[in-house]
């Protein structure tokens, strides 16, 4: 299930609204204050939230560690610096991710799946 700024989790039955933005190398940052992003992905779930970032046209494509070069990564930061569509779509999915109210609709999704999974009624009264 996609977040209300377009990103999606690895497991999308596991998604939590409204967003789940990458947040091990530094893309997070970047898409939080609204500014283009890269990966430069070398493990892991980092080449998913590479992916994310060039599908939802917040970054250029990543570019794999393994094969970063000095033109590759020229040619990508000419793409960030140059494209001001890219500078848009950054400023509005960021304004959207400053927007969210991440805990609540985390409480929200957490008590809904055990909802699912007990049979029970634990939305939170705090939590509205």
């Amino acid at each position: 299930t996609a977040g209300r700024a377009g990103l999606e989790s690895p497991r999308s039955e596991w998604s939590v609204e409204p967003t789940w933005v990458p947040d091990r190398s530094g893309q997070r940052e970047g898409v939080r204050a609204g500014v283009p992003s890269m990966a430069v992905p070398f493990f892991g779930d980092q080449y998913f939230w590479g992916d994310r970032l060039t599908r939802i046209g917040v970054g250029p494509r990543y570019i794999p560690q393994n094969k970063l070069t000095a033109g590759n990564l020229a040619e990508a930061i000419r793409e960030l610096a140059g494209s001001s569509s890219m500078r848009r779509r950054a400023a509005r999915v960021g304004a959207r991710v400053r927007a969210e109210d991440g805990v609540t609709n985390a409480v929200h999704a957490l008590e809904g799946y055990i909802n699912e999974w007990y049979g029970t009624n634990t939305r939170s009264q705090a939590a509205g």
